[in-house]
């Protein structure tokens, strides 16, 4: 691309890695990137048991002594990171090939700090496919709104002055870390910005009933605190302060957020209407971790 040939970035891309099966996948597409890739580092921080991790010029593992969450490996990974900007994605990711060009390219021409790319997957398994677009609703590569309210760290980009201003991520968080850091940076006053053309592919090892339904559980639970501590700017629903109304209104609050993904964008959408029913149920899953969550921060 033209951008290119003015000025090369050294760039750091940070990934956290839990014992992922699909790391290897990840990292190729990385080596394949259509950047100059000895202008980049990839730091991979945390576990892995699978020795998936093959170190060279361009990847660096940074192995932790005990399994970390990903606000832990993240902040890790941001410390020893020697690029700006500083990209990340996660370990059950395929970047596309264009991925870095086209974040670097919207830095590069826009002047933003913080930029946000598109999430893709494939159908296959429905149980993982409703997870995903329950999940990732509003970073489809059809969604264009700008500035953004919130974007998901497993492909966004950020300039070194973000860190240091913001600080580091919060590791009690074990869940929602990226959204509370993102909250963060806003109340600073950084817009977010959204790079539909910049994709990685999700593919996630969830594909039962029973891991969706503890990922939404376990996503409840964390984001009742990210919503307690950010109310003024995430603006939740009032029901959040009364921990029992939400209870009974749970079934009404699930539709109300499964339909919402699909009134959205009906003509995108449309093509994952056999998934809604999954959809309600994680929903309905994630407002019984924000009741089971909501006492521990109301307290």
């Amino acid at each position: 691309m033209a951008f290119l040939r003015k000025k090369l970035f050294m760039i750091s891309i940070v990934i956290p890695n839990l014992n992922s099966n699909i790391i290897h996948l990840t990292l190729d597409a990385l080596r394949k990137q259509s950047y100059a890739m000895e202008h980049a580092e990839v730091l991979v921080v945390g576990t892995d048991e699978p020795n998936l991790v093959k170190e060279d010029q361009l990847v660096r593992f940074i192995p932790t002594e005990r399994p970390v969450n990903p606000a832990a490996a993240r902040n890790i990974g941001l410390r020893q990171a020697k690029g700006d900007p500083i990209l990340f994605t996660d370990a059950d990711c395929i970047p596309a090939p264009d991925w870095i060009s086209r974040m670097i390219q919207y830095h590069r021409t826009t002047g933003a700090r913080i930029v946000g790319g598109a999430v893709t997957f494939k159908r296959g398994n429905l149980w993982t496919l409703a997870d995903n677009v329950a999940m990732f609703r509003d970073s489809l590569p059809f969604t264009v709104k700008e500035p953004h309210r919130l974007l998901p760290t497993l492909n966004l980009g950020i300039r070194r002055e973000v860190f240091l201003a913001i600080g580091k991520m919060d590791e009690s968080l074990t869940c929602s870390e990226d959204i509370d850091w993102i909250a963060r940076c806003q109340k600073k006053g950084y817009k977010l910005y959204f790079e539909p053309r910049a994709r990685v592919c999700h593919a996630p090892s969830r594909t039962t009933f029973k891991a969706v339904m503890k990922h939404w559980v376990f996503t409840g639970q964390y984001m009742s605190e990210v919503l307690v501590r950010h109310q003024a700017l995430l603006k939740p629903p009032f029901v959040i302060k009364y921990r029992w109304l939400m209870f009974g209104l749970a079934p009404a609050i699930a539709a109300f957020l499964a339909g919402r993904i699909f009134w959205s964008a009906p003509r995108q959408m449309y093509k994952y209407l056999d998934v809604i029913p999954l959809i309600y149920l994680a929903e309905l899953a994630w407002c019984w971790g924000m009741f089971k969550g909501l006492p521990k921060v109301q307290e």
